[in-house]
């Protein structure tokens, strides 16, 4: 992503963005450009956000026209289509002159990302488009928001392959390191002394070494608090295990480490800001593989927490990380507050779509500003209920719980946040995002053109600025 002002390094632009508001859209139109007026009210323009005509000027440069608003969704889908256009047009240089919403830029910005790590053939690679702002500023603030962003989907697109435990630990050691974030990440010995075998048991069928990666951000006055805790389900390829998942549609199974992107990407944003506030980040990194060592249905295991759980579906993973994950982050570090991420159940996607992210939380409080920072953010999610029913249903006749309800087609999404709770201390504040919709890809995001959307960073970002 490539941002500059024209002041500090002109550049002949090939497209000059102008944009408008609903209600002076074709009086502007004539000021500019007649004939492109005229162009407008052939095609039934009305002033819609969204709307564009293009054209040339005199000097033979593309003016891209468009009805932008005065902020929010619609402005930053506008200047996502705006991205989508440049790129397909190959176009280098986009001068966004003065006036133009910071949230069109914004969109513009989300959207202007491509992924060509594996591409050989240079005509099927796509290139950023460089962004000159004219006489403005954008807040240095957003901008490593999108950056954050991009991190968080350049995770989400590498393959499995290339993006096992091991190799992601050292990625993030790597990404952090000209950060003043100190990095620590625990092996499988570790993990085992410290009785994290809810989590071993998930990779016990993996070649690849399962870890934990610890971030921390110290950017508040008292070091030894921690205001804000964030926990990731970092599964880098989820085969079901033993309970196999259908062969179909089984190579997006390696976007399931979505939480743990969230996690990094936000610990990053938080960084580069120079966020007040001090920040832990914790991600369970494991693969979830059949084998002769693989859990099965019907094993007991012991989380660290101390309770034991019986095992119903190894395909119900994620909880297990994450249930060793949240205790060991309040056990360390006692947090104010605590937001896991985890793509954790298709349940949340029928009930959601791809839209919101499903926030459950033991706090109402918490759960009305994570709402504000998501509606500040676009990264949007909706409060739903843990039902004290739902744990009931998990209880286990040999183990203290199970990990799956006992009912077909109980509330997946809230049976799977019921279990990640009894792993919740009574005096922690704490808010699972069920991401499952809204992190993976979907035609429908205009930020994000077919990949991941990298949710997570810019919402905690929008959290801590209030």
């Amino acid at each position: 992503m490539r941002v500059v002002t024209k002041q500090l390094q002109p550049e002949s632009p090939e497209v000059i963005v102008y944009s408008f508001h609903e209600n002076n859209f074709l009086s502007g139109l004539k000021m500019l450009n007649a004939s492109l007026a005229v162009v407008a009210e052939r095609k039934g323009l009305q002033g819609e956000v969204g709307d564009v005509v293009i054209g040339m000027n005199s000097d033979n440069v593309y003016i891209y026209c468009v009805v932008a608003g005065s902020g929010g969704a619609k402005t930053r889908s506008a200047g996502g289509s705006c991205a989508a256009w440049a790129m397909e047009e190959r176009i280098k240089t986009v001068e966004m002159v003065e006036g133009v919403p910071e949230d069109f830029v914004e969109g513009f910005m989300l959207r202007n990302y491509v992924f060509s790590e594996y591409k050989t053939v240079a005509k099927t690679k796509k290139v950023p488009v460089r962004v000159v702002l004219t006489a403005q500023s954008f807040p240095q603030g957003r901008v490593y928001g999108v950056q954050a962003n991009h991190i968080a989907r350049d995770l989400m697109n590498e393959p499995p392959n290339t993006l096992h435990p091991p190799r992601y630990a050292e990625r993030i050691q790597t990404l952090f390191a000209d950060t003043a974030v100190s990095v620590e990440v625990l092996g499988e010995e570790t993990l085992r002394q410290i009785g994290m075998c809810a989590l071993l048991a998930v990779g016990q069928g993996s070649s690849q070494e399962s870890k934990v990666v610890i971030m921390r951000w110290n950017g508040g006055q008292d070091t030894r608090t921690v205001d804000l805790a964030l926990v990731g389900k970092g599964i880098t390829f989820d085969t079901g295990g033993i309970s196999l998942k259908p062969s179909d549609r089984m190579d997006e199974m390696r976007w399931d480490m979505g939480g743990s992107a969230a996690v990094v990407s936000a610990l990053h944003a938080a960084a580069k800001s120079g966020m007040q506030q001090n920040i832990v980040g914790v991600v369970g990194l494991v693969e979830n593989m059949p084998d002769g060592n693989s859990y099965r249905p019907g094993d007991i295991v012991t989380s660290m927490s101390g309770k034991t759980i019986e095992i119903i579906n190894t395909d119900a993973e994620g909880r297990m990380v994450l249930a060793d994950a949240l205790w060991y982050v309040q056990e360390q570090f006692s947090p104010r507050e605590i937001i896991d991420f985890a793509t954790l159940t298709g349940a949340v996607v029928v009930a959601l779509g791809t839209e919101y992210g499903g926030l459950f939380s033991n706090n109402s409080a918490f759960a009305e500003r994570l709402v504000r920072a998501g509606e500040k953010s676009g990264e949007l999610v909706w409060q739903m209920p843990i039902h004290d029913n739902y744990l009931e249903r998990m209880q286990s006749r040999t183990a203290d719980l199970r990990n799956t309800s006992i009912l077909r087609g109980d509330s997946g999404a809230g049976t799977a946040a019921a279990f990640l709770r009894a792993f919740v201390k009574k005096e922690s504040v704490w808010a699972h995002i069920d991401i499952a919709g809204c992190a993976l890809p979907s035609k429908h995001n205009k930020l994000a053109g077919g990949d991941p959307s990298g949710f997570g960073a810019r919402f905690v970002h929008a959290y801590l600025t209030g």
